[in-house]
């Protein structure tokens, strides 16, 4: 890769986005891919990088403006790598969606199949229960923000659009804190400092809006923790502090040991009228009004008669086990976080459900174990894995089991079509797929899919 500082500003119509929202556009034949444009604007821009096939470019100004386009809620909009498509109507945004999956399905999976029009947000707004920030450093200054697009740059943020107001409130209160504190901030190339993330998660349905704040640090404590708790007591919903230490050199942001300081040790949410506890590390669905709507495509797909055996792969906390329970006679999770386990465990004793289980493992491994030793058969399978997609031994042990249904939940169109058109060499058939719009002003999309057996 070669930085390009003399080659002159270039103008291009755009013509798709990308994965990571970048617009895309030919000059000559030759793609660049630019921040902050959508499809159909005309811009000039300057490259910066060029490589053998593709260049990437720094947005200068829209010539012509796409119909499509709007002015974005958030001034950051074309720097921050939180959103992608800010600046597209919104409307506009869904049927990009809706498109995104088709073409993922019929070009990757080969796949012709009814897709249900997207369900959209009546307020796609400060839906985020959780959001992770990076905190950083420059001239001197606190920064904690998100990354730019391509690069590890942190665009610190005042406030966020996604978010609950009160988050960007709590931020900003804890910038000053590391600021009078004179907290080491932690360097990533030199892997030196101390404070790394600051994540903010929050609850939405259960009443008044609670918070509970996670410091991932490169330490093993945290000083003036007490001037910290102190803080954050003063602070309206903020029920709870967590410390996560993670030593790597690596970027994953969470490292395996979290310890509770101060407050509450769950958040508790409330979704289709089941309660859930929530920890500090474990999965939930980052879109609580979405989430309403994931829960019954996924029992509208089942269609349960009340006697079926089901297992819920990648079960997180329980979002989908604890739903389903309620019409079924079984639900089997699995999942590979422990925290989430107990979680999970929890929220069925919390809401007197007795007919959920959950085993603590790898999908990949356990699935195969209870298939082969104990002759586990469920009727109905349903998946969520993450962005990579399914193991290939996971769909190859669910076509073992043959159940009669599958429901696959997927947040990556693409790895979706490429594990469906697997299932459908192999004796299934997708009967439909509803898209809905958990993040909005992403380019990110979720999709409940509904397989049936052919034979």
């Amino acid at each position: 890769m070669t930085k390009n500082n003399e080659v002159p500003n270039l103008q291009m119509k755009i013509l798709d986005l990308g994965t990571k929202g970048e617009a895309i556009g030919k000059v000559d034949g030759f793609t660049y891919f630019v921040k902050g444009a959508i499809p159909e604007d005309v811009i000039e821009f300057k490259p910066l990088i060029i490589k053998k096939n593709f260049g990437i470019g720094k947005l200068i100004k829209i010539i012509t403006p796409s119909a499509k386009r709007v002015a974005p809620k958030c001034a950051l909009a074309s720097r921050c790598g939180g959103c992608q498509i800010q600046e597209m109507a919104y409307q506009e945004q869904l049927k990009y969606k809706n498109k995104k999956i088709t073409d993922s399905l019929e070009r990757i999976g080969k796949i012709t199949c009814p897709i249900l029009p997207i369900i959209g947000m009546e307020e796609p707004y400060y839906y985020r229960n959780k959001t992770q920030f990076v905190v950083g450093e420059n001239k001197n200054q606190v920064q904690i923000g998100l990354y730019s697009i391509y690069t590890h740059n942190i665009v610190d943020i005042e406030t966020c659009h996604i978010m609950p107001k009160e988050a960007s409130f709590i931020i900003q209160k804890i910038k000053i804190f590391l600021k009078e504190k004179n907290i080491s901030i932690y360097h990533e190339l030199k892997h030196h400092g101390l404070l790394r993330h600051v994540i903010i998660r929050t609850t939405f349905n259960a009443g008044t809006p609670e918070f509970m704040v996670i410091f991932v640090i490169n330490g093993r404590e945290f000083p003036k923790q007490e001037a910290l708790i102190n803080l954050l007591q003063t602070i309206p919903g903020v029920i709870s502090l967590a410390i996560n230490i993670n030593l790597d050199k690596g970027d994953s942001i969470y490292g395996s040991k979290t310890n509770l300081i101060w407050g509450e040790p769950y958040l508790t949410e409330v979704i289709s009228g089941i309660k859930f506890l929530i920890s500090p590390r474990s999965f939930f669905q980052i879109n609580p009004v979405q989430s309403e709507n994931l829960i019954k495509a996924a029992l509208d797909f089942i269609d349960p008669k009340g006697n079926e055996l089901v297992l819920d792969a990648y079960s997180g906390i329980g979002l989908f086990s604890l739903a389903l329970s309620k019409k079924v006679k079984l639900v089997i999770g699995i999942e590979i976080l422990e925290e989430a386990i107990l979680d999970a465990q929890k929220n069925a004793e919390l809401n007197g459900i007795e007919n959920a289980e959950f085993i603590l493992g790898n999908v990949e491994e356990v699935l195969p174990k209870l298939v082969e030793k104990n002759g586990f058969l469920p009727d109905i399978i349903l998946i969520d894995p993450p962005r990579k997609g399914c193991e290939k031994i996971v769909l190859e042990t669910i076509i073992k089991i043959a159940p009669e249904k599958i429901v696959y939940v997927s947040c990556n169109p693409d790895t979706l079509a490429r594990d469906l058109a697997f299932l459908c060499m192999h004796n299934y058939k997708v009967a439909k797929v509803q898209p809905i719009d958990m993040f909005p002003h992403t380019v990110h999309i979720e999709s409940i899919c509904l397989l049936v057996k052919t034979l």
